[in-house]
């Protein structure tokens, strides 16, 4: 890669406002007439130089080597240890021989020469060539009014033809690194050396300097180190540090270009944003780049062969104007902007131009160039008129051809906003497409409109849509009602769409794809799916239901499942009725009032917690479940609150012991306790008042119920006292088993377990009345609806069953 250097200023800042010694070169130099008939003239070139050219080329166009103009040539040169002997007495006056400093920066030169023409310079010592050294010999010397000076070539290999003289008078010379004045001197110098004259009018002392001149607005070091006159961007700041644009011209006219010279992939860095620099470019191949990437301000990169680009600081506090070039017959592919608003411009070949940050302008001029405009708003640039280009979008990028072979060719753009032809500026970004899917009912329709929705990003209008179904035997796209064939693109202009529309004529999901046109490009295609579902239902909820709490019961589940909906439809819940009294609460302790957001999940938590002192009925709680497609369903919690006093009116506190041991083993028979324990205790922890089934126990045992009879509270305390010691258990009697086995059980009790174990106690054991194993067996097997059956044939023992109902509700006393 090859960087930008800039070397150091700070020589050139220190002589920014001081009179620079100007050159004392033979061409300077009216003294140096005497050697003019010694110039040798090359052969007359074949093509006339260009103007630029022209003004360069010393008369007779002196050059080294043997061949004609524009062939190479090899030049030795040697560093003088004292003056040659056929030295003028002015190139002896205070000699002394170069600094290591100074020949280090004299070896850079001339590689600098050579780097863009085919003059090969090769040093060799003074003792060569039987004390002749080189062909060119620089050396130091005291100048008066000058900073150095050259002697044109000349017929001999081995006279003062080319040698080179610096003033060791003049501090600019005494460090002479490349960017200072001292080693811009040098260039000079060599250029005269090798051929070159002065581009005007003037020379060191005073006098004129031989025509044709370059105009005013060339003369200077932008254009030619040949130059008296400074850089009018950069003054003496950013020196250059290798021959500049016509300099290249002039010196490849007379020893031809050097093609071997940055024939890879080079990369021009120009990364500073405070050291001021100016190059001119020579690269004989490979894909080249301008990188201005690290520049903050705008830039100008032209690639175009002669032309200048603009970047970086001029060290005045502004930027740089032409200040970067690339020589004749140099090809650079690619450009690299910065963070400002930059104009990069291509050239014949095919370009990457590339403008980062910043509000950019991209012309690609000829070949097929990739424009990527980066952030900011950007503009391509084209030289004919729109009706000249077509326009198309390929992958996220616009393609731009310049039609009928046009020479701006064919460019690719990213990122570029807008495209500016000759007559118009024409947007490039296209729509922006959102579809959207959607579920319809069978036989429904949903208008295109619906679908999807474009807009242009540079705010320009969506003039075209274009849409297809890709889905066969489901539903179909129609136009103004006409059924449109699957797989067929149907486009419509903007108002067109609002005729277009989607019929979900059978099940299924099609897979839609549509696309948008803001009048310059389409977007992409974009598919969605529209599902057909069968005819909208009603979202499902659990059938009412009532809730009995006694009275101080804590918060209490409602116990609700949450509702569905069988579309999949998003539902909403609302409140429709509240209890009268008590408290209604979600899980996370809010209470529940007329307008207090639900959702289905939300149902499962809520509790009801009754007033205190309040019995009897509480209202209740309701909701509606709304699927927003014109179906609802409703749900009712009744809730009834039980005073204390009626559920004790019941309670048998004997029966309440018997049926948990841990009772039993607390208080024994003490019935006080016992009720006292359910009152505060036992109905909150979940316990039942009565789980000891005296019925079956004293049908489970003849004696018992011979010694007790039918009484509840003594059965309770038998089994208390002795009966759960002795292993007695209420297991062994199966009441509906023993209403199967008899048909006029069956017709009488139906499946009340408990009078039907009443009449056995009372009567059936008596009468010798046992349980059928086939009853049995036919309850575990159908249930309690094989009861029906048996009760059809007539009853046979009608006096036992007008005995048992003889007995009246007196017979269940203590079993309520």
């Amino acid at each position: 890669m090859t960087t930008q250097s800039t070397g150091d200023t700070s020589l050139a800042a220190a002589f920014l406002n001081a009179a620079v010694p100007p050159c004392g070169c033979q061409a300077c130099q009216a003294a140096a007439a005497a050697f003019d008939s010694g110039i040798v003239t090359g052969a007359a070139p074949a093509i006339l130089p260009a103007s630029t050219v022209q003004a360069l080329l010393a008369t007779g166009t002196p050059r080294w080597g043997g061949g004609g103009v524009g062939s190479g040539a090899t030049v030795t040169y040697s560093f003088l240890e004292q003056a040659p002997s056929y030295a003028s007495p002015s190139d002896t006056t205070g000699f002394a021989p170069l600094s290591a400093m100074q020949r280090d920066a004299v070896r850079q030169a001339f590689a600098a020469w050579t780097a863009v023409a085919t003059i090969v310079f090769v040093e060799t010592s003074e003792s060569a060539n039987s004390g002749q050294g080189g062909s060119i010999r620089i050396g130091t010397n005291r100048q008066s009014s000058s900073a150095a000076y050259a002697y044109y070539p000349t017929g001999s290999l081995y006279d003062t033809g080319g040698d080179i003289y610096l003033a060791n008078t003049t501090a600019t010379n005494t460090s002479p690194t490349p960017g200072t004045y001292g080693y811009l001197t040098i260039l000079h110098e060599i250029g005269h050396a090798i051929g070159l004259k002065h581009p005007g009018n003037y020379n060191a002392t005073g006098g004129g300097g031989e025509p044709p001149y370059l105009s005013s607005t060339e003369d200077n070091y932008r254009y030619t180190l040949m130059s008296y006159n400074r850089h009018p961007s950069l003054g003496l700041n950013g020196l250059a540090t290798g021959p500049a644009l016509y300099d290249i011209a002039a010196a490849q006219y007379l020893y031809g270009a050097n093609t071997g010279t940055r024939i890879g992939d080079d990369r021009y860095v120009f990364a500073s944003t405070t050291t001021p620099f100016s190059q001119a470019i020579w690269d004989a191949g490979g894909t080249d780049s301008i990188d201005a990437g690290g520049q903050v301000s705008a830039v100008i990169i032209d690639l175009t062969p002669g032309a200048f680009s603009s970047i970086g600081p001029n060290g005045s506090g502004g930027r740089a104007v032409e200040n970067v070039s690339i020589a004749y017959g140099a090809i650079v592919e690619n450009a690299i902007g910065g963070a400002g608003d930059d104009i990069l411009i291509g050239n014949a070949a095919g370009n990457v131009l590339a403008g980062g940050g910043g509000n950019d302008t991209l012309t690609g001029d000829g070949g097929n160039d990739s424009l990527v405009g980066g952030e900011g708003t950007d503009i391509a640039v084209f030289s004919g008129s729109r009706a000249d280009y077509s326009i198309t979008a390929d992958s996220g990028e616009a393609v731009i051809t310049h039609l009928t072979g046009g020479s701006d060719g064919t460019d690719r753009l990213t990122g570029v906003e807008y495209a500016q032809f000759a007559d118009q500026r024409v947007g490039l970004l296209p729509p922006v497409v959102t579809a959207l899917n959607r579920t319809l009912t069978l036989g429904a329709a949903v208008g295109a409109g619906a679908l999807v929705s474009a807009s242009d990003p540079l705010g320009g209008a969506i003039t075209r849509y274009e849409l297809v179904d890709r889905t066969a035997d489901h539903g179909h796209l129609t136009l103004n009602g006409v059924e449109q064939p699957v797989g067929d693109v149907l486009s419509v202009s903007a108002a067109g769409l609002a005729g277009v529309a989607f019929v979900g004529s059978a099940l299924g999901t099609d897979r839609l794809e549509l696309r948008a046109f803001n009048g310059t490009l389409w977007s992409p295609w974009i598919g969605l799916d529209v599902t057909t579902l069968p005819a909208n239902r009603p979202p499902v909820v659990e059938a009412d239901k009532r809730l009995v709490l006694e009275e101080g019961d804590p918060a209490t589940p409602l116990g609700l499942l949450a509702p569905s909906d069988p579309d999949g439809d998003p539902l909403t819940i609302t409140v429709t009725g509240l209890p009268g009294s008590g408290i209604l609460r979600l899980a996370d302790g809010r209470a529940v009032t007329a307008t207090t957001p639900l959702t289905a999940e939300s149902l499962a938590g809520l509790t009801y917690t009754p007033a205190t002192g309040l019995s009897g009925g509480a209202g209740g709680f309701s909701y509606r479940a709304d699927d927003g497609a014109g179906h609802a369903a409703q749900q009712t919690v009744a809730l009834t609150v039980e005073s204390l006093a009626s559920r004790l009116a019941g309670f048998n506190p004997f029966v309440y012991l018997a049926s948990y041991p841990d009772l039993t083993a607390a208080f024994g028979l003490n019935a006080e306790a016992a009720r006292a324990h359910y009152i505060q205790y036992g109905r909150f922890e979940g316990r039942a008042a009565a789980s000891f089934n005296a019925m079956a126990y004293l049908a489970s045992n003849s004696d018992v119920a011979a010694a007790v009879g039918i009484d509840a509270t003594e059965t309770a305390k038998h089994y208390l006292s002795y009966g759960r010691t002795e292993g007695r258990g209420w297991s062994g009697f199966d009441p509906l088993a023993y209403t199967a086995s008899y048909a006029d059980l069956a017709a009488a009790f139906g499946t009340d377990t408990v009078r039907v174990t009443q009449h056995y106690i009372t009567t059936g054991r008596a009468e010798g009345r046992t349980i059928s194993p086939g009853a049995l067996t036919a309850i575990t097997a159908q249930g309690e609806g094989v009861l029906a059956a048996v009760a059809a044939p007539p009853l046979t023992t009608p006096d036992a069953l007008r005995r048992d109902g003889a007995m009246g509700s007196g017979l269940l006393a203590g079993f309520a």
